[in-house]
């Protein structure tokens, strides 16, 4: 009979023939039970099935089965587990690889080029997308900030896969004033259950020349949104912070659109704009000022020092009887000087750079939370 270290060598040995000859160890089968527990788990709370006899049905297998598969007593078969698994990558968004070697409920690696499709999967959905009007020329925007807020929807949506590369399209019609895709917004949500075809029921509200159109893809740490006219008349580039929780969905964000301007000019343009997964009962005020990040927040610094100068030489000194200067002229020069500081500084600090940081996404993210919890408690 082997004693205990016999035992433990016998076992040392097994282990090392098992790597040597590319078998898989103990270790490596607990791993992969872990993954396959946390990942069903993952697809459960995803997909909205409750019961663990609802989501046998939809992988092809008894509950019993299932049960022990859950619970690490038994792997899951080929047929018909797997291979519904992979049959229906429309549902699930992962390949076999993905389910049994990864866990995709956990939060991916920042610096990782090679993203899980778990990651991809929290950004399906419905949007409401919120920027500002770009029709007026430079210096000649005289709207309200609320009055010059625009609206739209925007759908992403898994559309397969091309060789590896994970496919995310993307549809969206703007140029809405916010009431208005507030209606449509809630219109889709409530036709949800009926099976509302989102793609189709955009693209006919926007008509053929209002529906862009696009992909979405992940960088390390960014969310690029690409989109156009049909036409061509316009190319839109959107890029949010891609958030760096383990969410189990992004809820919107604050980030940069570079565009082309509406109206006459066709200028190429860049401003804020901000995603929002439900629609935000607040006022077209609050949220213009969210898409403004609080600006301005400017120190004329010198400027001022030169203003008051120029105001204490005007006021504090007797009237020159060669150059008499009545309150009037002396107001005019006042108002020309502090035209002059308004404009440099603004031109300065706000129209060479436009930034939106990670402070200022954590920020909008945060209110967004705090919207939806206020908006849920009301319908509630």
């Amino acid at each position: 009979m082997p004693t205990a270290n016999e035992k433990k060598c016998t076992q040392k040995t097994s282990t090392d023939s098992a790597n040597a000859n590319g078998g898989i160890t103990v270790d490596e089968i607990n791993t992969i039970q872990d993954n396959i527990r946390k990942n069903l788990d993952f697809f459960q709370k995803k997909l909205g099935i409750a019961l663990d006899r609802d989501m046998a049905r939809e992988l092809g297998v008894t509950a019993p089965v299932y049960s022990r598969i859950k619970k690490g007593e038994q792997l899951p078969t080929l047929d018909p587990f797997l291979i519904t698994l992979h049959k229906n990558k429309g549902v699930f968004h992962c390949t076999i690889d993905d389910f049994l070697f990864t866990d995709l409920s956990e939060q991916e690696d920042p610096y990782s080029t090679d993203l899980p499709m778990a990651i991809y999967m929290k950004y399906e959905g419905l949007y409401q997308v919120y920027y500002f009007d770009t029709s007026p020329y430079k210096g000649q925007e005289f709207a309200e900030d609320a009055d010059a807020l625009k609206s739209g929807l925007m759908y992403i949506y898994h559309d397969g896969e091309e060789g590896e590369v994970k496919v995310y399209n993307v549809i969206a019609v703007l140029n809405m004033k916010k009431e208005d895709a507030d209606e449509r917004y809630a219109e889709i949500m409530r036709r949800q259950w009926r099976g509302i075809d989102v793609k189709k029921y955009i693209s006919d509200l926007g008509g053929s020349t209002h529906v862009y159109r696009g992909k979405l893809e992940l960088s390390e740490k960014h969310v690029f949104i690409s989109l156009s006219y049909e036409n061509l008349r316009d190319k839109a580039q959107m890029i949010f912070h891609r958030p760096s929780g383990n969410s189990d969905e992004y809820i919107g964000g604050l980030g940069m659109l570079s565009s082309v301007s509406k109206g006459n000019g066709a200028s190429p343009c860049v401003q804020c704009v901000a995603l929002s997964r439900c629609s935000l009962d607040v006022s077209p005020e609050e949220l213009a000022s969210h898409l403004l990040m609080d600006y301005p927040k400017i120190q004329a610094g010198k400027e001022i020092e030169k203003l008051a100068d120029m105001a204490v030489q005007l006021y504090s000194r007797g009237e020159n009887p060669e150059f008499p200067l009545t309150d009037v002229h002396k107001k005019m020069i006042v108002q020309s000087e502090i035209d002059k500081i308004v404009n440099d500084v603004v031109t300065r600090n706000l129209f060479r750079m436009e930034m939106v940081t990670v402070e200022d996404d954590n920020k909008f993210y945060h209110y967004l939370k705090r919207v939806m919890k206020t908006s849920m408690r009301q319908e509630g």
